[in-house]
């Protein structure tokens, strides 16, 4: 089943998702949000756990606060909404290597991914899914994109590309994404596979395996957002030996 929209019946305050990107085939929503005021952002507080507050309160910059503060809010109204539970039922546990995931409802896969005042979340009832998004409004000029992070087929991409921005952050985010979903986040074998986008608008072909999960076939969809200068992509870990 594709997540529902957030409601009034699972949420005290009303946030609504600037654009719902339903992916039937692999049974995944993605959620966009635009952060609100920070005044309505403290507000949402007393809706999250007593270990998120503690959480959010060691925050030292308000940015950084308001922006976790604003992303467990919506994570939390997008799962209870799917599961149809309230918001306070929800338990988050971590992974080994930090991934959240919900203890009490293991067959829901999530993740999260904020850029500017943008956030997205991926919501999965099939497969382990990682999702990535970036706000080209105050990313870097070109020559100082890190593209030397990229594998070398993806630098020979960019370096022909004619917009070198758009193509680093089109195979920036489908990689990102891939690693989200498998749990690892980026590592030196970042460089040591590859993805490419094909002449589908929201496909990605996956050029070269990643060295530690050479059996792995990931799928991929990529989407954007030109108004709001967004970029992004979810990826999924379709075999349950990865």
């Amino acid at each position: 089943n594709v997540p529902a929209m957030a409601t009034k019946k699972c949420a005290r305050i009303m946030i609504e998702p600037i654009q719902l990107i339903n992916i039937p085939k692999h049974e995944t929503c993605v959620f966009l949000y635009e952060q609100p005021s920070a005044t309505l952002i403290q507000s949402m507080c007393r809706y999250l756990s007593k270990d998120e507050q503690r959480r959010a309160e060691r925050y030292t910059h308000s940015k950084q606060r308001d922006a976790f503060l604003f992303s467990r809010y919506c994570l939390r109204t997008v799962l209870a909404t799917h599961l149809k539970r309230p918001l306070a039922e929800l338990t988050f546990a971590t992974t080994e290597r930090g991934k959240p995931h919900l203890s009490n409802h293991p067959q829901v896969y999530f993740n999260v991914s904020h850029s500017g005042r943008y956030l997205a979340i991926a919501v999965s009832d099939r497969y382990r899914v990682g999702v990535d998004i970036e706000y080209l409004g105050e990313k870097h000029l070109t020559n100082e994109l890190p593209i030397s992070m990229l594998a070398m087929a993806e630098q020979h991409y960019c370096q022909n590309a004619a917009d070198i921005s758009n193509a680093f952050f089109t195979v920036w985010t489908a990689k990102e994404a891939w690693v989200k979903a498998l749990g690892i986040g980026i590592d030196d074998a970042f460089t040591q596979f590859a993805v490419l986008p094909t002449s589908l608008s929201s496909h990605m072909t996956y050029e070269e395996a990643h060295p530690n999960y050479p059996d792995a076939h990931p799928l991929f969809h990529r989407f954007s957002d030109a108004e709001r200068q967004l970029i992004g992509c979810c990826a999924w870990v379709t075999s349950d030996s990865v």
